[in-house]
């Protein structure tokens, strides 16, 4: 350093500091706020989520009660919206996802502070899990295929990502096979594919699909006669 700055060692030792070569110091990294999930407040009653759900999706009336029943289905007072609740293991609520009760609304929100991982679900004894794009279209699968249905586990992405499903392959260990039975679109069966490959990649598990006849699952159960259509994908 001497020799670059032209000057002898001692030289260099009696330089102010000021003009003394210093290291760069990296700005500290800004850690990602994390935001606090916070589930809004619940209505009095259920009354404009269960005829939503019952009268306008034709879902069935057990199966709402009995989701409201374990406390993963509620209406917020504020907007009156129906709230589908993720929890984990311990019941803590992890994940809120929510939808307009107004007929023709269209509005959807997974609130900020959600995981991922903890989508609206339900855990059963079984050995499969059968998967949805949306909390509805669960709901929907499910008053289609009432027998026994509480053996099984459910979960609702609220999209098209796998992280839910991850995380039940990690928890449940007696799952044996996947269900896909997102929409009956190009989307959902690009989404589907995809989905396959990524968990048989990594878990040894039988994947299949399961479309509806129309779009979705929701379409299905309101049309006067639903059929079924099982439509394996892969498997291990």
């Amino acid at each position: 350093m001497a020799e670059h700055l032209g000057c002898t060692v001692t030289e260099l030792d009696d330089m102010p500091e000021r003009i003394r070569p210093t290291r760069k110091m990296a700005p500290p990294k800004q850690e990602e706020r994390k935001i606090d999930l916070t589930p809004p407040v619940a209505n009095g009653n259920m009354r404009r989520v269960f005829a939503y759900l019952c009268q306008t999706r034709g879902i069935d009336p057990e199966v709402v009660s009995a989701f409201a029943h374990a406390h993963l289905l509620y209406e917020s007072a504020d907007k009156h919206n129906a709230v589908f609740v993720g929890k984990d293991e311990h019941g803590r609520v992890r994940h809120i996802h929510m939808r307009g009760t107004l007929t023709g609304s269209g509005f959807r929100q997974t609130l900020g502070g959600s995981e991922k991982a903890y989508s609206f679900h339900h855990t059963g004894s079984g050995r499969q899990l059968y998967v949805f794009e949306v909390p509805i279209d669960m709901l929907s699968y499910i008053s289609l295929h009432p027998e026994n249905w509480q053996e099984n586990s459910y979960v609702a992405l609220c999209g098209v990502g796998s992280a839910p499903i991850q995380r039940f392959l990690e928890e449940v260990p007696q799952l044996e096979e996947i269900v896909l039975c997102l929409d009956n679109d190009e989307a959902g069966h690009t989404a589907t594919q995809r989905i396959a490959w990524e968990l048989l990649e990594e878990w040894e598990v039988q994947v299949s699909a399961h479309f509806p006849e129309q779009k979705d699952w929701n379409e299905e159960l309101l049309s006067p006669f639903p059929e079924e259509s099982l439509e394996p994908v892969m498997a291990m």
